[in-house]
């Protein structure tokens, strides 16, 4: 008997995704993601499942898909699906899609570059999701600090460490907005 954790046994949860059932469906695919084997048979059901969630039009499912084809070639067409994607999973309430959509245009993942798209859909992050993670403040205080606006940028760095909580000392973007925080103060700036 093989087991996702200590009370799932892997065969009952495979049964119940093949039944359709949702739930299970996205438990097999979090237990895959989580494997650092190349099993093909259990990537070919991850693939499987996350494509049933997308066809329920399911959050998760939508997310995962749109994480899945940024791994793969980008170009226009397919630049389409995950911004669809993650839209379609922030409309259905996952609201780090957002933060995911700033990222792709913040950093010109896959399309041009435009921080102008960046910074609205950043802001709409911050001001709509309950507990926006330290990429959103980051990313958006290297913006306002472009812009000049150093007090505004050194706030959003401070809120990206607080956003990344006990995890600040390994959060990249925590990181990041600290030292940027630093070299800010440094050169004279305070809020």
């Amino acid at each position: 008997m093989s087991f996702y954790d200590e009370r799932t046994d892997l065969m009952e949860l495979f049964k119940a995704a093949e039944s359709g059932d949702v739930s299970a469906m996205i438990q097999f695919v979090s237990y895959v993601s989580t494997m650092t084997s190349e099993n093909e048979i259990l990537q070919g059901l991850k693939t499987k499942y996350i494509d049933n969630l997308v066809k329920e039009q399911n959050a998760v499912g939508l997310i995962w898909k749109a994480d899945e084809l940024l791994k793969g070639e980008l170009n226009e067409e397919v630049m389409q699906a995950v911004l669809a994607a993650y839209s379609l999973a922030a409309i259905k309430g996952q609201l780090f899609a957002l933060e995911a959509i700033g990222d792709i245009y913040f950093e010109g993942k896959g399309l041009e570059q435009n921080w102008d798209i960046a910074h609205n859909v950043f802001m709409l992050a911050i001001t709509t999701q309950e507990d926006p993670s330290s990429l959103a403040f980051y990313k958006e205080g290297v913006i306002q600090e472009c812009n000049e606006d150093y007090e505004y940028a050194m706030k959003l760095y401070i809120l990206a460490v607080d956003a990344a909580g006990e995890w600040a000392d390994l959060d990249d973007n925590a990181i990041m907005a600290r030292t940027a925080y630093q070299r800010l103060q440094s050169w004279g700036y305070e809020i």
